[in-house]
């Protein structure tokens, strides 16, 4: 279950965001710190209500590897911002920043988000 998603994750960043990775890696921050929220909350506490319920569509359609889809783009959608900040401000955006992306883009870039099962 959620122990298996922020494996995941944490290797899709490492793959796909390769910048976002070291940079967690140099501040300390895992998966567990931020997605672990994002998940167990299928991202109720991070994104607006409308965005939400679109994800939610989806992932009754694809399951809960749309999940991991949301993530990735949305640490995509961060990365300028993250890779400026230090752990504490680093983490506060990770729990507060999503809010204030642009839903349209974050979940269309979520949909072209190819995630295979040898990734």
């Amino acid at each position: 279950g959620l122990k298996r998603h922020m494996y995941a994750l944490d290797r899709l960043i490492e793959i796909r965001l390769p910048r976002i990775f070291s940079h967690f890696k140099a501040e300390g921050v895992t998966p567990i710190i931020f997605a672990n929220e994002w998940f167990s909350t299928l991202f109720t506490t991070v994104l607006n209500v409308d965005v939400v319920v679109r994800v939610w569509d989806v992932m009754y359609v694809d399951g809960s590897v749309h999940l991991l889809r949301v993530a990735l783009a949305a640490l995509a959608l961060l990365q300028p911002a993250l890779l400026e900040l230090h752990f504490d401000k680093l983490v506060l955006l990770l729990k507060d920043g999503l809010r204030h992306v642009d839903s349209t883009t974050l979940l269309d870039l979520a949909a072209d988000t190819d995630i295979s099962d040898r990734q």
